[in-house]
C-alpha cells in the first residue's frame, strides 16, 4: 500500500503543473467571463487547492490528454464520416464514450451512464422536457416570441449535450466549470456544418451564427459560485427586451435551461398551468440535487433511511437562497409579462424542499454533535462553522418565505 501511494506520487510528480494543465489549455480568460465568481470561491482559489494533490495532478492530466485526443478525432473526417444519417449528438456522445473507454474507463461504468439518473440519461430528459416545455410555451404566447424557431431547435441540441464533458475526467479532475468551458472551446470549434436531427422538424446544418448560440448557452450554463449575477438573466424574459437581440436570446435560452436542468420532468403544464407535475422526480432531481450542495463528513451507521452527507459535492447551502430566488424571478416574469399561469404552489414547494434539506442538516449535525445520531462520530473542526451557516441560511429563507406570503 506504502509503495502504491509512492509510486502514485512519483508519477504525478512528473507531470508539470503549469497553466496549460491548470486551464485544461484554454488559458485562464475563458474561466472568467459572463459572470462574477464569490470572492473566496474563484476557479483560481480551487484549482490552486487540488493540483497540491498528487493524485488530482495525475488525473487531471489524464483529463488534459482526453481533450486533446477528443479534438483530433472531431477534426478527422474520417472519425464521424458525417452523412446526414446519424444526428450530431449522437455521434458526439459516442465518441466522448469511446475517448473515456481508452483512457481507461470502464466499459460497464459507460454503459451505465444510460440509466435513469445518470448523464447520460439526465441529457436526455432535459432534451425531451424543454421540446416539451417550449411546445406548451409557444401555445400559450405563440411561436418566435420568447426565442426564434431556430432557437428553440438549437436548444434541443444544447440540452441533449450540456453536460457530455464531464465524462472526460474524473470528478477527482475537475471542478465545475471546466465542462462548460471545454464545450464552449470544443464544440466551438468542430460544432459548424454539422447535421442534428430535431424531435420536431427538419434536419438542420449548424452555421456559424448557430454554434456561437449553443456554446454562449451551455458555456455558461451553471450557476455554483456565481449565482446572484447568474440569477438576474431572469430580467431578460420581459417584453422590453429584442426578441432579435442574440444578447437577449443567449439570457433567455440560459435561464429555460436552467429550469429544466434542476427540474427534468418534474416540472410541467397540466390544464395549462405550470406546476410539479411528478412530486417523485421533484423530489429525485431537486431535492436531491440541493442536498448534493451540502457536503458534511457525516456518514451513517447503516440506517438507509438517512442522508450520507459525506457524498455531497460542495458546501454551498446559500445556493438554495439564490436558486429560489432566480426561480422565483424566472416564474413571476413568465406569469406578468406573457400570461403563463404559473400554481402559486410551485414556488412554495421549491422554497420548502429547500427549507427541509436545510434543516435536515441541522438536524444531522447537533444530534451527531450531541452524541445521540446514527451517523458516525467526526472530528471535524469546522462543523460548528458549517452548522452556523446553515442556520444563518435558514433564518435567511424563512424570512423570505414570510415576505412571499
Amino acid at each position: 500500500m506504502v509503495q502504491s501511494s509512492i509510486r502514485m506520487a512519483k508519477e504525478s510528480a512528473e507531470i508539470k503543473v503549469d497553466d496549460r494543465l491548470k486551464y485544461l489549455s484554454f488559458g485562464k480568460d475563458a474561466y472568467y467571463n459572463e459572470f462574477t465568481y464569490q470572492p473566496d470561491e474563484t476557479p483560481d482559489i480551487r484549482l490552486d487547492i487540488f493540483l497540491k494533490d498528487p493524485a488530482r495532478v495525475k488525473e487531471r492530466g489524464k483529463m488534459l490528454d482526453n481533450i486533446d485526443t477528443l479534438d483530433r478525432r472531431l477534426g478527422d473526417p474520417e472519425t464521424l464520416k458525417l452523412t446526414g444519417e446519424e444526428s450530431f449528438d449522437k455521434q458526439l456522445i459516442k465518441t466522448v464514450k469511446q475517448v473515456a473507454v481508452s483512457s481507461g474507463a470502464s466499459p460497464d461504468f459507460i454503459n451505465s451512464l444510460d440509466k435513469p439518473g445518470m448523464l447520460f440519461a439526465h441529457q436526455k430528459e432535459i432534451g425531451d422536457s424543454g421540446v416539451a416545455l417550449f411546445q406548451q410555451i409557444e401555445e400559450v404566447v405563440g411561436p418566435g416570441r420568447i426565442l426564434s424557431s431556430r432557437q428553440v431547435i438549437l436548444m434541443e441540441f444544447a440540452d441533449r449535450t450540456h453536460d457530455t464533458f464531464k465524462l472526460l475526467g474524473s470528478m477527482n479532475a475537475q471542478i465545475d466549470p471546466d465542462h462548460e468551458v471545454v464545450y464552449r472551446k470544443i464544440m466551438g470549434k468542430h460544432l459548424e456544418g454539422k447535421a442534428f436531427i430535431p424531435t420536431k422538424g427538419d434536419p438542420i446544418v449548424f452555421t456559424a451564427e448557430d454554434v456561437k448560440f449553443i456554446t454562449s448557452v451551455v458555456g455558461f450554463h451553471e450557476d455554483i459560485w456565481r449565482e446572484e449575477s447568474f440569477a438576474k438573466q431572469a430580467n431578460f424574459l420581459k417584453q422590453s427586451n429584442d426578441v432579435n437581440s442574440p444578447e437577449v436570446a443567449v439570457a433567455r435560452a440560459r435561464t429555460v435551461l436552467h429550469v429544466i436542468d434542476i427540474f427534468g420532468n418534474a416540472v410541467r403544464f397540466e390544464s395549462g398551468v405550470l406546476k410539479i407535475v411528478n412530486a417523485e422526480a421533484f423530489q429525485a432531481r431537486f431535492v436531491d440535487l440541493f442536498t448534493r450542495h451540502i457536503s458534511l463528513p457525516l456518514v451513517t451507521n447503516g440506517d438507509t433511511t438517512l442522508i450520507d452527507w459525506s457524498r455531497g459535492k460542495v458546501f454551498r447551502p446559500s445556493w438554495g437562497l439564490h436558486g429560489v430566488a432566480g426561480l422565483t424571478w424566472t416564474f413571476g416574469i413568465l406569469k406578468d409579462e406573457w400570461g403563463i399561469d404559473v400554481d402559486p404552489n410551485l414556488n412554495l414547494s421549491v422554497q420548502n424542499g429547500i427549507l427541509g434539506v436545510l434543516k435536515e442538516a441541522e438536524r444531522a449535525i447537533t444530534e451527531t454533535q450531541a452524541g445521540t445520531s446514527k451517523y458516525r462520530s467526526t472530528n471535524d473542526p469546522e462543523l460548528s462553522a458549517k452548522l452556523t451557516v446553515i442556520q444563518n441560511t435558514i433564518t435567511k429563507l424563512e424570512d423570505e418565505i414570510k415576505k412571499g406570503k
